[in-house]
């Protein structure tokens, strides 16, 4: 937590360390002091201030949920002397809550820095929000370099675009360099430079930077960055021209027509968005189209080249807002915009956008990814009380609408936390499963009660159990496994992946998979064939002949067939199968159960039942998580 955080006082090192806890009850003496070096003061800011804002939902105590919870030392305040713009500014950055990995650190990371460049009217903000098996070392090492990189750039004083977008790029090739690896991780950067009124804002990833302006007596959400993934029409076409294939899991699995591109538009999605697939390979699966690292999707088309854009700062210009997509999975821009509206300072703005993005988790998944936001007030030659209520444009900006804060308030105050229940659900995204391998490879997070209770049959303790192979059998394995997503893992993980994989002998006729189940197995073709089968469908239509059993794919070891299938069962939340694989010949199979994948990768065991450490109630949710390997988020 701690160490995700940079800002001017830490001189562009590592930031403060984290606490044994996994977070901080109350600001750290570490923080205080940094803050005394940057901003001349101290505060004695605690979270415990900020409880009643905390949800009352879910599987945290208030305790627990702090402890995950990081925040600037109150609110920040920037007098920018020549433009006369006046900022006030706080950040929140929270931890993400995963029932089998309760101490997972957080993947995201920001920067905040002011006078750059010794100019005391330049300031510069970032969110990174990191991904894959590396994603917290890629976030902090971008977190790091990039803000370096902007202003080693010879371009940075008379061209600010040019340097932002030289910088991205250069940050994405010296991560390739260095000892991180990050063949299948790396991470967002939506970074935003304050020059006077000028604002200059680059982008790489989902994450998202965003501005309030005042339209008549309507906040409205101005989107200043376009999250880059394969729904963008252009960003498709560009992949796909360096080579990737652009396909749903269903389209992979032949499920459905590979040809026809079936997907709308990302607020509509249903689960299964489409992902960047190698020409020979079943990897890398990304959701994404650009991103800092991920050298092995960089092959088909994904890039670090930010894309950069420019505005002014005017009178209508309210507050920003930068954020991760922890944030944005399940809140609009304009509910964003809304929240942070009914509150008087940026840091209770920003503490109840990162409240109301947990809810929102919680209501659809068992799981809720890191998330963290920047609130960045600004006003125009005037003091910051020339609002009603004291407060400046856009925070508060009606007494109605205030939260009972005071102004300016760090401590919090009286009256009730703002019901998430006001927001119009209009406004809300209408996703009920997690778009899903948003960055690199996929997370598997079952609900955790019924995948405990399961474990108790006899038939599932067999295969829950590590099972030695024979040299040629391991072998075997690492080879048809060797272009599947799911198992681009480091060696030692991918060895405990191999060691839960046993055989067992099928005859012919037999179904692996029913019709309508995602199964609880994935399997590897020894021997025999096995097809994937829509069974016959009686018309309903008098005159019409009935549609007949067809046959989708077949698997077999053979050249140009499928050696494996069944990957659904390692995906929560995936779509069931529309179809049954059945076995067409007498065979063997290399049997994988999934809670043996899931443990081996997470590095627990697949039988232990769930800690009590930092969840003492049992979440509530059905967990619908959509990503590809385990410990990547975002």
């Amino acid at each position: 937590m701690g160490s995700c955080m940079s800002t001017e006082a830490a001189a562009g090192g590592k930031g403060g360390k984290q606490s044994k806890d996994g977070g901080t009850g109350r600001l750290s003496s570490q923080y205080a002091q940094m803050y005394k070096e940057a901003f001349g003061r101290t505060s004695q800011a605690k979270l415990e201030d900020f409880d009643f804002f905390f949800p009352d939902m879910g599987p945290l105590t208030t305790e627990s949920y702090r402890k995950r919870l990081d925040t600037s030392l109150g609110v920040q305040e920037l007098r920018l002397p020549k433009s006369g713009v006046q900022i006030r500014y706080a950040w929140v950055t929270q931890r993400g809550y995963y029932p089998d990995a309760l101490q997972k650190a957080n993947q995201d990371a920001l920067i905040v820095k002011k006078d750059v460049a010794g100019d005391p009217d330049t300031c510069f903000f970032g969110v990174f929000d990191g991904h894959g098996t590396a994603g917290t070392q890629c976030a902090a090492f971008a977190r790091d370099k990039l803000f370096n990189n902007m202003m080693g750039d010879m371009d940075f004083l008379d061209d600010p675009e040019t340097a932002m977008l030289h910088a991205t790029e250069k940050t994405n090739e010296q991560l390739h360099k260095a000892v991180t690896d990050d063949t299948l991780s790396g991470t967002t950067a939506v970074t935003m430079l304050i020059r006077g009124r000028q604002v200059t804002v680059a982008n790489v990833g989902d994450s998202r930077a965003v501005a309030a302006e005042l339209h008549g007596t309507e906040l409205v959400a101005v989107d200043l960055t376009s999250d880059q993934t394969p729904y963008r029409k252009d960003e498709c076409e560009r992949v796909k021209a360096s080579g990737a294939r652009v396909l749903t899991l269903e389209q992979l699995d032949g499920l459905r027509d590979q040809s026809i591109q079936e997907w709308g538009v990302e607020e509509e999605d249903d689960g299964d968005p489409p992902r960047l697939w190698a020409q020979t390979g079943n990897y890398p699966g990304t959701a994404f189209t650009r991103s800092v690292g991920d050298s092995v999707a960089e092959e088909i088309g994904v890039i670090g080249t930010p894309e950069v854009n420019s505005l002014e700062i005017k009178e209508d210009t309210a507050f920003f807002v930068i954020a991760s997509d922890g944030v944005w999975e399940f809140l609009t821009s304009q509910a964003v915009v809304d929240l942070v509206d009914k509150h008087q300072d940026p840091q209770s703005a920003a503490i109840a956008v990162c409240v109301e993005a947990y809810k929102s988790w919680l209501s659809s998944e068992a799981r809720t990814d890191d998330i963290t936001a920047i609130v960045i007030e600004v006003t125009l030659g005037k003091g910051l009380s020339a609002h009603p209520n004291g407060s400046a444009p856009g925070l508060s900006k009606s007494p109605s609408k205030a939260s009972g804060l005071g102004s300016g308030s760090v401590h919090g105050g009286t009256g009730a936390e703002p019901s998430g229940n006001s927001l119009k659900r209009s406004l809300t995204k209408s996703k009920s499963i997690r778009k899903g391998l948003a960055r690199g490879s996929m997370a598997l997070l079952d609900d955790v009660t019924a995948a405990h209770a399961e474990a108790s049959t006899t038939l599932s303790r067999a295969f829950l159990q590590p099972c030695e192979k024979t040299a040629e059998e391991d072998e075997y394995l690492r080879k048809i496994l060797r272009d599947h997503t799911l198992f681009h893992l480091p060696d030692g993980k991918l060895a405990d992946v191999l060691s839960y994989f046993r055989q067992r002998e099928v005859t012919e006729g037999e179904v692996l998979i029913e019709k309508g189940q995602t199964g609880k197995f994935f399997f590897v073709v020894q021997s025999g064939t096995f097809a994937l089968k829509i069974p016959a469908i009686k018309s309903q239509t008098p005159g019409e002949p009935d549609h007949p059993e067809q046959t989708l794919r077949r698997y077999a070891p053979h050249a140009g067939l499928e050696s494996t299938f069944g990957s659904h069962a390692l995906v929560s939340g995936a779509k069931p199968y529309g179809g049954a694989i059945v076995a067409r010949s007498d065979g063997v199979v290399w049997c994988l159960e999934k809670r043996a994948y899931k443990a081996a990768v997470m590095g627990t065991s697949p039988t232990a039942a769930p800690t009590a450490d930092d969840h003492p109630q049992m979440p509530t949710a059905t967990d619908h998580s959509r990503m590809l390997a385990p410990d990547t988020v975002a």
